[in-house]
């Protein structure tokens, strides 16, 4: 695939496709007002469709990182693919599970960690400073978000457009409703008693019956904390449920250092959803000062972290190996 798609189509001197049918393979087909088309398509969503793949289209969104352009498929059973043509990075997964619901961990492991032990170029050394004092080592004591990915060109973060989670991954339209695929595991359908196979009929109390799966989808979305009301259907019963919950804050697991000072060194640990570079998830790795708010992991990769501050001198943030592939961090409230 990368050969033959960095070859304009040609693998190993055979030509394959033309170049023209390669560059509309990977380049996004969705007219820029669309909103949502199925589950995770759309602005919103970072991701359009070329001929057979998903396209990444916008670095701050998106349930798979990586450059914009990078193209990426799946199947239900465990197998996926994905290139980054930017980091020129190939991940191929090739498993079997019948178990659906289950397959996310994996999927979201194979995505990000090839992100988060890529090695960044190293710095050069400058003068060695010596050791800080406690007092201004607490100065970058604290926890710091860096958003949910470990790829330095995107940042993944949460679908900011306001609206609460249902916890409805997939669902299809039929003609009185749409037909609920799968709740999402713990969510907050899932909890009110909704199934996978139940038919939805109404809305709040208004038929849905005729509606576009955009426009009911438009109904589901609604403020965090909100109230939801659906009618269902559901095979081998004869009266219809009711079921009602509220609206819930979009899960977003996201990168988190924790950092704190022992034995007179700062101290880093990934807290969060992933390791990233030389932090690794629950393992404590002490840092060195290498200059003014700025401090290196002595093995390994030797990652960089430097500190930020505001205007009034606090610190307010943290960068991970600071130049053009460098990862922000803010530091949480």
């Amino acid at each position: 695939m990368r050969n033959s798609r960095e070859n304009g189509g040609e693998l190993d001197g055979a030509r394959i496709l033309k170049p023209e049918t390669v560059r509309l393979m990977m380049t996004n087909s969705l007219p820029p007002d669309i909103h949502l088309a199925g589950y995770e398509a759309g602005p919103a969503y970072g991701t359009g469709w070329g001929l057979g793949f998903a396209i990444r289209t916008n670095p701050d969104f998106s349930m798979i990182p990586g450059a914009v352009g990078s193209f990426n498929w799946q199947g239900s059973w465990g197998t996926f693919f994905s290139v980054d043509p930017v980091q020129k990075l190939i991940l191929v997964m090739m498993m079997q599970r019948g178990q659906y619901s289950e397959n996310g961990f994996y999927f979201n492991a194979v995505r990000r960690l090839p992100y988060a032990a890529l090695k960044v170029p190293e710095a050069p050394a400058p003068p060695a400073v010596g050791p800080l004092n406690s007092g201004t080592l607490t100065d970058y004591v604290g926890r710091y978000i860096f958003g949910g990915s470990a790829s330095s060109l995107d940042r993944q973060t949460s679908v900011a457009d306001g609206n609460g989670w249902t916890g409805l991954e997939s669902i299809v339209a039929e003609t009185r409703g749409p037909r609920v695929i799968k709740p999402a595991d713990g969510g907050p359908a899932a909890r009110a008693g909704v199934m996978a196979g139940d038919l939805i009929t109404s809305i709040d109390d208004a038929s849905i019956d005729g509606l576009t799966l955009e426009a009911v989808f438009g109904r589901i979305s609604g403020p965090v904390n909100a109230t939801i009301k659906f009618k269902i259907t559901r095979q081998g019963q004869h009266d219809p449920l009711v079921v009602a919950f509220a609206r819930e804050a979009v899960p977003f697991r996201s990168i988190q250092l924790r950092i704190r000072v022992a034995d007179g060194k700062l101290v880093v640990t990934a807290i969060g959803g992933w390791s990233i570079l030389d932090f690794d998830k629950g393992q404590p790795t002490s840092v060195a000062v290498r200059s003014k708010d700025e401090f290196q992991v002595e093995s390994g990769d030797h990652t960089r972290i430097a500190f930020v501050r505001d205007a009034a001198g606090k610190v307010n943030g943290a960068v991970l190996n600071p130049g053009p592939r460098e990862q922000r961090g803010v530091l949480a409230q």
